[in-house]
């Protein structure tokens, strides 16, 4: 159970940490999105290749899987756009909604009932999203980018979710990341 929270408080790091270097580093955030992804396909392949593991897929699977990486491109352009229109903490707040889209994506493509717990806790977000955003009104558009892309991020798990259970992983992420550069 400690590791568990070891690993939730990491990632939380590791989300902040991205908002900043978002802001910080002068590349523009569709070239920043490219070149992350591009290296990040280079290095999947390579492992693919020395765990001697295949990359081949049909290629109605692989179309699947560079659309779903398309997704994340977008994401990650509007993650760090967000943070550059507005502070890295009204970008991490917008991103807070991500629950709220997945408690409504999961229904309607995965055919589960909906959960109205999540809803309503997604719902209170929304709550104090208005909260803040009327304090920082200057930041709005920062923060309306942000919790697009937490949409695009609930989009691209929901849809993920069914796909993680028919390829490896590695292969999985290499094709995702094709699709994102």
């Amino acid at each position: 159970m400690l590791k568990d929270y070891v690993r939730l408080h990491f990632i939380v790091l590791l989300w902040g940490f991205t908002a900043i270097l978002g802001k910080l580093i002068s590349v523009p955030p569709v070239e920043l999105v490219f070149w992350r992804t591009l290296l990040a396909t280079v290095g999947m392949g390579a492992l693919l290749m020395v765990r001697g593991q295949s990359w081949r897929i049909p290629a109605g699977e692989a179309l699947r899987l560079l659309g779903v990486g398309s997704l994340v491109a977008v994401h990650w352009i509007t993650f760090f756009l967000a943070a550059r229109l507005s502070s890295v903490s009204v970008c991490l707040a917008g991103l807070a909604t991500l629950a709220l889209w997945t408690s409504l994506l999961e229904p309607l493509l995965l055919w589960r009932r909906v959960r109205f717990y999540e809803v309503g806790l997604g719902l209170l977000t929304m709550v104090g999203l208005y909260l803040v955003s009327q304090a920082e009104l200057g930041q709005l558009a920062g923060l309306l980018v942000a919790i697009g892309s937490a949409g695009l991020s609930a989009l691209f798990s929901v849809l993920n979710s069914k796909l993680v259970q028919r390829h490896s992983p590695l292969r999985l992420t290499f094709y995702e990341m094709a699709g994102a550069a």
